[in-house]
Protein backbone atom coordinates (compact mmCIF):
# COMPACT_ATOMS: atom_id res chain seq x y z
CA UNK A 1 0.00 0.00 0.00
CA UNK A 2 1.15 3.80 -0.51
CA UNK A 3 1.80 4.92 3.29
CA UNK A 4 -0.01 2.24 4.48
CA UNK A 5 1.74 0.79 7.51
CA UNK A 6 0.99 -1.47 10.67
CA UNK A 7 2.23 -2.23 13.92
CA UNK A 8 3.18 -5.30 15.77
CA UNK A 9 2.96 -5.78 19.57
CA UNK A 10 4.32 -9.11 20.70
CA UNK A 11 3.33 -8.45 24.40
CA UNK A 12 1.05 -11.06 25.82
CA UNK A 13 -2.19 -8.77 25.93
CA UNK A 14 -1.94 -6.39 23.06
CA UNK A 15 -3.72 -3.04 22.08
CA UNK A 16 -3.89 -0.52 19.53
CA UNK A 17 -4.38 3.02 19.89
CA UNK A 18 -7.65 2.22 17.37
CA UNK A 19 -11.48 1.31 17.16
CA UNK A 20 -9.86 -2.10 16.69
CA UNK A 21 -9.23 -3.32 20.21
CA UNK A 22 -11.17 -6.59 20.53
CA UNK A 23 -9.53 -7.18 17.12
CA UNK A 24 -6.08 -6.53 19.23
CA UNK A 25 -7.43 -8.99 22.16
CA UNK A 26 -7.85 -11.97 19.93
CA UNK A 27 -4.38 -13.13 20.01
CA UNK A 28 -4.15 -12.95 24.31
CA UNK A 29 -8.01 -14.76 24.21
CA UNK A 30 -6.70 -18.03 22.35
CA UNK A 31 -3.62 -18.09 24.77
CA UNK A 32 -0.84 -16.88 22.26
CA UNK A 33 2.20 -15.01 23.14
CA UNK A 34 2.10 -12.81 21.02
CA UNK A 35 0.04 -11.43 17.94
CA UNK A 36 0.43 -8.89 15.01
CA UNK A 37 -1.98 -6.28 15.08
CA UNK A 38 -2.88 -4.04 12.49
CA UNK A 39 -3.92 -0.56 13.11
CA UNK A 40 -3.46 3.06 11.90
CA UNK A 41 -1.31 5.77 13.52
CA UNK A 42 -4.08 8.91 14.27
CA UNK A 43 -2.07 11.76 15.60
CA UNK A 44 -3.87 10.95 19.35
CA UNK A 45 -1.75 7.79 19.34
CA UNK A 46 -0.74 5.96 22.87
CA UNK A 47 2.91 6.98 24.62
CA UNK A 48 3.93 3.93 23.09
CA UNK A 49 3.18 4.41 19.69
CA UNK A 50 4.65 8.19 19.59
CA UNK A 51 7.99 6.88 18.21
CA UNK A 52 7.04 5.72 15.27
CA UNK A 53 8.54 7.62 12.07
CA UNK A 54 7.22 10.77 11.28
CA UNK A 55 5.25 11.05 7.60
CA UNK A 56 7.62 11.70 4.90
CA UNK A 57 6.41 13.69 2.03
CA UNK A 58 4.24 12.46 -0.44
CA UNK A 59 5.58 11.49 -4.49
CA UNK A 60 3.02 12.91 -7.11
CA UNK A 61 2.88 10.40 -10.02
CA UNK A 62 0.82 11.25 -13.06
CA UNK A 63 -0.45 8.20 -14.90
CA UNK A 64 -1.61 8.48 -18.99
CA UNK A 65 -3.21 5.35 -20.16
CA UNK A 66 -3.50 4.83 -24.09
CA UNK A 67 -5.36 2.64 -26.19
CA UNK A 68 -3.85 0.70 -29.43
CA UNK A 69 -5.71 -1.00 -31.95
CA UNK A 70 -3.33 -3.67 -33.08
CA UNK A 71 -0.16 -5.32 -31.12
CA UNK A 72 2.00 -3.29 -28.84
CA UNK A 73 5.70 -2.84 -30.35
CA UNK A 74 7.17 -4.36 -27.18
CA UNK A 75 6.02 -7.89 -27.13
CA UNK A 76 7.68 -9.03 -23.64
CA UNK A 77 6.47 -8.41 -20.12
CA UNK A 78 8.55 -5.58 -19.80
CA UNK A 79 8.67 -2.31 -17.35
CA UNK A 80 10.27 0.14 -19.78
CA UNK A 81 12.70 2.88 -17.80
CA UNK A 82 13.83 5.94 -19.56
CA UNK A 83 17.40 6.46 -19.60
CA UNK A 84 17.47 9.92 -20.32
CA UNK A 85 18.00 11.84 -17.53
CA UNK A 86 14.90 13.90 -16.54
CA UNK A 87 14.38 18.06 -18.26
CA UNK A 88 12.58 20.67 -18.33
CA UNK A 89 12.08 21.07 -21.52
CA UNK A 90 10.52 17.66 -22.14
CA UNK A 91 13.52 15.54 -22.59
CA UNK A 92 13.36 12.78 -19.87
CA UNK A 93 9.97 13.77 -19.59
CA UNK A 94 8.60 10.22 -19.09
CA UNK A 95 9.92 8.02 -16.28
CA UNK A 96 8.32 4.49 -16.89
CA UNK A 97 5.95 2.68 -19.13
CA UNK A 98 4.51 -0.61 -19.85
CA UNK A 99 1.98 -2.64 -21.76
CA UNK A 100 -0.28 -3.99 -18.62
CA UNK A 101 -2.48 -6.48 -21.38
CA UNK A 102 0.93 -8.29 -22.37
CA UNK A 103 0.49 -9.36 -18.97
CA UNK A 104 -3.08 -9.68 -18.55
CA UNK A 105 -4.96 -9.56 -21.94
CA UNK A 106 -8.12 -8.90 -19.81
CA UNK A 107 -7.05 -5.32 -19.42
CA UNK A 108 -7.95 -4.24 -23.04
CA UNK A 109 -10.85 -5.69 -25.40
CA UNK A 110 -9.86 -8.33 -27.97
CA UNK A 111 -7.52 -7.28 -30.39
CA UNK A 112 -7.07 -4.08 -28.44
CA UNK A 113 -3.99 -3.45 -25.94
CA UNK A 114 -3.22 -0.63 -23.08
CA UNK A 115 -0.07 1.55 -22.73
CA UNK A 116 0.57 3.10 -19.23
CA UNK A 117 2.82 5.87 -18.81
CA UNK A 118 3.94 7.30 -15.83
CA UNK A 119 5.58 10.63 -15.21
CA UNK A 120 7.04 11.94 -11.90
CA UNK A 121 6.93 15.67 -11.72
CA UNK A 122 9.51 16.11 -9.04
CA UNK A 123 11.95 14.58 -11.75
CA UNK A 124 11.11 17.88 -13.64
CA UNK A 125 10.93 20.70 -11.25
CA UNK A 126 12.36 23.84 -11.69
CA UNK A 127 14.04 25.36 -8.64
CA UNK A 128 11.28 24.31 -5.98
CA UNK A 129 8.14 24.25 -9.05
CA UNK A 130 7.71 21.74 -11.45
CA UNK A 131 7.12 23.35 -15.03
CA UNK A 132 3.98 24.91 -15.70
CA UNK A 133 3.27 22.93 -19.07
CA UNK A 134 2.84 20.29 -16.57
CA UNK A 135 -0.41 20.76 -15.33
CA UNK A 136 -1.70 21.46 -18.59
CA UNK A 137 -3.45 17.58 -19.54
CA UNK A 138 -2.97 18.90 -23.48
CA UNK A 139 0.82 20.35 -23.17
CA UNK A 140 1.69 17.46 -21.08
CA UNK A 141 -0.03 14.51 -23.69
CA UNK A 142 1.75 16.46 -26.67
CA UNK A 143 5.20 15.99 -24.36
CA UNK A 144 4.62 12.07 -23.61
CA UNK A 145 3.92 11.69 -27.49
CA UNK A 146 6.68 13.64 -28.60
CA UNK A 147 8.82 11.24 -26.35
CA UNK A 148 7.36 7.47 -27.40
CA UNK A 149 7.47 8.67 -31.12
CA UNK A 150 11.12 8.92 -30.45
CA UNK A 151 10.99 5.13 -29.14
CA UNK A 152 8.26 3.50 -31.19
CA UNK A 153 8.16 5.70 -34.36
CA UNK A 154 5.02 7.31 -35.82
CA UNK A 155 2.85 4.22 -34.64
CA UNK A 156 2.40 6.46 -31.19
CA UNK A 157 0.24 9.20 -33.28
CA UNK A 158 -2.64 6.48 -33.36
CA UNK A 159 -2.82 5.63 -30.18
CA UNK A 160 -6.17 6.88 -28.04
CA UNK A 161 -5.53 8.84 -25.27
CA UNK A 162 -8.18 6.94 -22.50
CA UNK A 163 -7.46 9.19 -19.03
CA UNK A 164 -4.62 10.53 -17.09
CA UNK A 165 -4.54 10.69 -13.81
CA UNK A 166 -2.61 12.97 -10.78
CA UNK A 167 -2.25 11.12 -7.81
CA UNK A 168 -0.63 13.55 -5.53
CA UNK A 169 0.01 10.99 -2.97
CA UNK A 170 1.40 8.21 -5.21
CA UNK A 171 4.02 6.84 -2.97
CA UNK A 172 5.65 8.06 0.13
CA UNK A 173 9.51 9.73 -0.53
CA UNK A 174 11.99 6.95 0.22
CA UNK A 175 13.27 7.29 4.10
CA UNK A 176 16.29 8.25 5.68
CA UNK A 177 18.12 7.03 8.98
CA UNK A 178 17.40 3.93 11.49
CA UNK A 179 14.05 3.83 9.99
CA UNK A 180 15.09 2.48 7.09
CA UNK A 181 16.10 -0.72 8.53
CA UNK A 182 14.94 -1.04 12.41
CA UNK A 183 11.12 -2.56 13.27
CA UNK A 184 11.83 -2.23 16.84
CA UNK A 185 10.06 1.29 18.36
CA UNK A 186 11.93 1.47 21.84
CA UNK A 187 15.05 -0.87 21.08
CA UNK A 188 15.24 -4.63 21.44
CA UNK A 189 13.05 -6.52 23.40
CA UNK A 190 9.78 -4.05 24.25
CA UNK A 191 7.28 -6.32 22.29
CA UNK A 192 6.41 -3.36 19.86
CA UNK A 193 7.41 -3.15 15.99
CA UNK A 194 6.13 -1.45 12.77
CA UNK A 195 6.44 -2.20 9.31
CA UNK A 196 5.08 -1.24 6.13
CA UNK A 197 6.27 0.55 3.57
CA UNK A 198 6.61 3.97 5.35
CA UNK A 199 9.61 2.10 7.06
CA UNK A 200 11.55 1.26 4.02
CA UNK A 201 11.71 1.98 0.46
CA UNK A 202 7.98 3.29 -1.10
CA UNK A 203 6.90 -0.19 -2.97
CA UNK A 204 5.57 -3.26 -2.39
CA UNK A 205 9.24 -5.04 -2.05
CA UNK A 206 9.47 -2.45 0.43
CA UNK A 207 6.62 -3.41 2.25
CA UNK A 208 7.51 -7.34 2.08
CA UNK A 209 10.96 -6.31 3.42
CA UNK A 210 10.11 -4.72 6.47
CA UNK A 211 6.91 -7.00 6.98
CA UNK A 212 10.06 -10.02 6.83
CA UNK A 213 12.53 -8.07 8.90
CA UNK A 214 9.77 -6.62 11.55
CA UNK A 215 9.12 -11.19 11.88
CA UNK A 216 12.63 -11.86 12.47
CA UNK A 217 12.71 -9.31 15.20
CA UNK A 218 9.45 -10.56 16.79
CA UNK A 219 10.99 -14.09 16.32
CA UNK A 220 14.59 -13.32 17.86
CA UNK A 221 13.12 -11.16 21.02
CA UNK A 222 10.48 -14.16 21.64
CA UNK A 223 13.25 -16.94 21.56
CA UNK A 224 15.95 -14.41 24.02
CA UNK A 225 12.93 -14.27 26.14
CA UNK A 226 12.01 -18.07 26.00
CA UNK A 227 15.95 -18.39 27.36
CA UNK A 228 16.03 -16.14 30.09
CA UNK A 229 12.47 -17.55 31.63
Amino acid sequence: GHGAGGGVDASAAAHAPTDDAQAADRPAQKGAAAGPVGVSLPASAAPSWQSLPEPRPYLESICLYFALNGPPPVSQPFLILNGRPAGRGGEGLINNMCFPSVTCPGYAPPGQHLASVTVVPSLLEQGEREPAWLGEDTALEAGVRRELAEWFSDEVDEWRLLRIYRLKEAQEARPRGPWARSPRLHGAHTGVYACGDYCATPSLNGALESGRLAAEAVLSDLQCSGARS
